[in-house]
């Protein structure tokens, strides 16, 4: 016999898509997803919905499902009709019915609008011998297009038959992912960001100032470190690792190999040490001292990882297994026995034992040469990083998270406070704490052995131009810190992280410093979700690959989309392999092609260039118009602020942004009230708008080419 399953809404509010994403980054919420979907969005209203269930017959297939159900039905109560409520019409099949009240009714975080926010969730167990069903509890707070339930504020509580427990998502596991943080959240604003495709930026109350170009820093980042007092970053298909000078300019420091894919970099004994598809290098004053490859004694000629030993020694990792060197001498190589002989990163502990790491598990050997292997049992699987987080024990970052490893321990446990978080990639000393950093730049600081503040960065979004969050390196140098991500570098003044310290924790404002279940509207000072086109991405004669999930196309329409644009597109990743467009879930495709040195880009960078959006089509054909700047030009723009906006037709944006830095002008990325003029071309969305209410000067393209011609 099915029971009524009980189900409270409370905490409405509603919010724009900047302080919806900056709530939801309160929270301690990854920005890269979360901005890209509240941008789909116009008003968002945020609820908390608790619900209990023993309905033993059916079950929503996950989360997402059944909350667009719950509201659904509130509309429902509202008095929306059957099937005419705007969520059931947004869920309309052709014919007319709608699929959400559909047995075979299914989406995920990709196809849902909806996002949640935070998630409790308590299993009690069966009901009983007869009852059938299980006793569950969830709780969650939301966030909903106001679009899609516009009627639903004055609905406190309603009774639903339409859910007994959503089966695969709705769980135990995901509910420590999205459980409210433990530590505090706190907001930091990063202060520059370094990339090719955008130079050196500075990021003021204006938002992200273009200073200056970037000199010889291109392609996807794989490392950085601090050497001879000096930043170096370590690019994807550079002749060797670019030294950034105080201006932040790189510059090449040439190893003579040719273009040849090049994976990690570190600085010890005074050396400059780079691994890749060449071997080992060993470089002192820019010339190169020493060289080691598989003729040396390594298992192969590529090292992709490379730790520091205790004994002053390396362990090296490649895609046949390891190599330990030293004085200068391969002492020993490892290739059986390991859970993944295609090694993505090693440790070194300061015990004596070496782990190595890739898709398929993490492998550590103790000092005595005892070996054990962490795999799917154990909950290790596509580990992307390794830290040493106490005397032998390791923190393993996942996909899902991190698990820790006691100093000879057999198996793995989860750290409470880290529940939440990505998986920790690297740490740093500061200010008398440890600080770990995570896969999608949180960085987290630990007193005493337990992370108590947990920091995220509130200004990384189009307009920095560093790609996706995904971190490839870590170095303190000069009172800041550095990130190396995958299309560029940013960095953060270390005494921006102590000042937030003695502030008041954005997740405690939000919530109140007992957890008051209430929340009340509380819009924090904005970095809002700017509307930019992506950058292009030049295809024409090279091999491309597609991978992983796409909220917004079908990868077998973008293939064919691609050839007809005169790109290979091939199935596999390989050494001929030029790009790689990847989605959420890449797997081993894009773990290939970050050690290959293959370009990668994301769905944005896919839609633009395949829906034909100008700025691609620019890219893809030779310019139009060519301007030539009039002499007395110089005098209108000198000294304004001005923002470039929206889609051209005869030049770049980068390219306008450039000829105004030469007239003198400062460029910004957002209109505020300090902006002067706004250039727009079509489709130029808020910036536009924002402009207009503030009663900026805007021009179009064809005035600023007049204007140049004079």
């Amino acid at each position: 016999m099915s029971t009524m399953m009980n189900v409270d809404l409370s905490d409405y509010a509603e919010f724009d898509a900047e302080t919806a994403l900056r709530r939801c980054l309160a929270r301690g919420h990854e920005g890269e997803w979360t901005r890209g979907h509240l941008a789909k969005g116009g008003t968002w209203i945020e609820l908390r919905i608790r619900a209990s269930t023993c309905h033993p017959d059916a079950y929503c297939d996950t989360s997402e499902a059944l909350f667009l159900r719950l509201i659904a039905e509130a509309s429902l109560a509202a008095g929306a009709e059957y099937g005419k409520s705007a969520m059931a019409q947004h869920f309309s099949r052709p014919g007319g019915e709608s699929e959400l009240w559909s047995m075979s009714f299914s989406v995920d975080e990709s196809t849902s609008p909806l996002v949640i926010v935070e998630l409790e969730y308590e299993d009690r167990g069966p009901m009983g011998p007869h009852a059938g069903g299980r006793d569950t509890t969830v709780e969650a707070l939301v966030l909903v297009p106001k679009q899609l339930a516009p009627d639903i504020r004055e609905i406190g509580a309603l009774e639903s038959a339409a859910w007994g427990g959503a089966r695969r998502l709705d769980n135990a596991e995901r509910a420590r992912q999205l459980a409210p943080k433990q530590g505090e959240v706190r907001l930091v604003s990063a202060s520059v960001a370094i990339s090719g495709a955008r130079g050196v930026l500075r990021h003021t109350e204006a938002g992200w100032e273009r200073v200056g170009p970037a000199g010889d820093l291109q392609g996807a980042m794989h490392g950085l470190c601090v050497h001879d007092d000096a930043l170096h970053v370590l690019t994807a298909k550079a002749k060797g690792p670019m030294r950034l000078g105080p201006d932040q300019r790189a510059t090449l420091i040439d190893l003579g190999l040719g273009e040849h894919p090049l994976s990690c970099i570190a600085s010890a004994d005074g050396a400059l040490w780079v691994g890749g598809t060449k071997g080992l290098v060993e470089l002192r004053d820019g010339e190169v001292v020493g060289r080691w490859d598989k003729k040396s004694g390594l298992v192969r000629n590529q090292v992709v990882a490379m730790a520091r030993t205790a004994d002053g020694g390396w362990l090296l990792g490649s895609s046949g297994g390891l190599s330990l060197l030293r004085a200068g001498e391969v002492v020993e190589t490892m290739t059986k026995g390991l859970a993944d002989k295609n090694t993505r990163c090693v440790l070194a502990t300061s015990t004596g034992e070496l782990w190595s790491a890739g898709y398929k598990g993490a492998t550590r050997r103790d000092s005595a040469g005892e070996v054990e292997k962490f795999q799917s049992r154990q909950q290790v699987q596509g580990v992307f990083g390794m830290v040493e987080y106490d005397a032998g024990g390791v923190l393993i970052g996942l996909p899902t998270g991190t698990r820790y490893v006691a100093a000879g321990a057999a198996r793995t446990r989860a750290i409470d406070a880290l529940e939440g978080c990505s998986g920790v990639v690297a740490s740093f000393e500061h200010g008398g704490a440890r600080w770990l950093v995570t896969l999608t730049c949180q960085l987290l600081r630990v007193v005493e052995g337990e992370p108590v503040q947990i920091f995220v960065f509130d200004n990384l979004n189009e307009d920095a131009g560093a790609g996706s969050l995904d971190v490839r390196g870590v170095a303190v140098h000069r009172g800041t810190l550095y990130l190396a991500l995958a299309r560029g570098v940013i960095g953060v003044e270390l005494e921006t992280l102590d000042a937030s310290l003695r502030r008041p924790a954005n997740n405690l404002a939000l919530a109140g410093a007992d957890r008051a279940p209430k929340l009340t509207p509380f819009a924090l000072a904005g970095v809002g979700v700017k509307q930019v086109s992506a950058p292009s991405v030049e295809v024409v004669g090279k091999k491309v690959c597609i991978t992983g999930r796409f909220s917004r196309l079908d990868r077998a329409d973008a293939s064919a989309k691609l050839d007809a644009l005169g790109a290979t597109v091939v199935g596999s990743v390989g050494k001929q392999t030029e790009i790689l467009f990847a989605g959420d879930r890449a797997g081993s495709k894009l773990a290939k092609a970050q050690q290959l040195g293959v370009a990668v880009y994301g769905e944005d960078e896919l839609l633009a260039l395949i829906e034909g959006s100008p700025e691609a089509a620019a890219a893809q054909a030779p310019a139009k118009t060519k301007t030539k700047p009039a002499a007395d030009a110089t005098g209108r723009f000198a000294g304004k602020k001005i923002v470039v906006t929206g889609a051209m037709q005869n030049m770049s944006r980068a390219e306008i942004s450039d000829k105004l830095a030469s007239l003198g002008a400062v460029v910004t990325g957002s209109v505020s009230k300090k902006t002067d003029l706004l250039i727009a071309g079509s489709r130029a969305g808020s910036k536009l708008t924002k402009a207009k209410s503030l009663d900026i000067t805007v021009m179009s393209e064809d005035e600023f080419i007049a204007a140049l011609e004079g």
